[in-house]
């Protein structure tokens, strides 16, 4: 049975009554967005979760909304194991949102270096991590030979 089957032109699923009510899941989802937006922010500030564990958190709160909203729509969708196929990837989402801060939380226990110049570095923020900074190349100016190389040839002529 195709999707044109399931419903009609107005979206409703055939032989329900006329008057029937549904759940506003758009609204539902806007305010858990938006109640989302608040937490991370403020989770952001107060525990500083960072190399990655903000994203983390993100996955986790935003699947978690999509396996309730995906639960009561009643648009059609495929089913596997019982569950619609929208369900089962918000349930990945929060899956990989897991991995993610325990993999992160184990690897990093300090904080990320600081994006600010010289001088813009907060006295607190030192970083921990097992990876060195010494060990990556700066890719923000050319080697000196390329520099000398590309120099324009100055004359001594009068």
């Amino acid at each position: 049975m195709g999707t044109r089957d399931r419903v009609d032109e107005s979206g409703v699923p055939p032989g329900l009554p006329d008057g029937t009510l549904f759940h506003p899941t758009f609204l539902y989802e806007v305010i858990w967005n938006g109640l989302g937006v608040l937490v991370l922010l403020w989770l952001g500030r107060r525990l500083r979760l960072q190399w990655g564990r903000l994203f983390a958190v993100y996955l986790i709160w935003y699947g978690a909304g999509r396996i309730v909203w995906e639960s009561i729509r009643i648009d059609p969708s495929e089913v596997f194991f019982g569950l619609r196929s929208n369900v089962w990837a918000a349930i990945l989402g929060v899956l990989v949102g897991v991995v993610i801060l325990i993999v992160q939380t184990r690897r990093h226990t300090g904080f990320e270096a600081s994006p600010y110049r010289d001088g813009r570095i907060r006295a607190d923020a030192e970083v921990e991590s097992e990876h060195d900074s010494h060990d990556y190349v700066d890719l923000s100016a050319p080697p000196a030979d390329e520099v000398d190389a590309g120099a324009p040839a100055t004359s001594t002529a009068p």
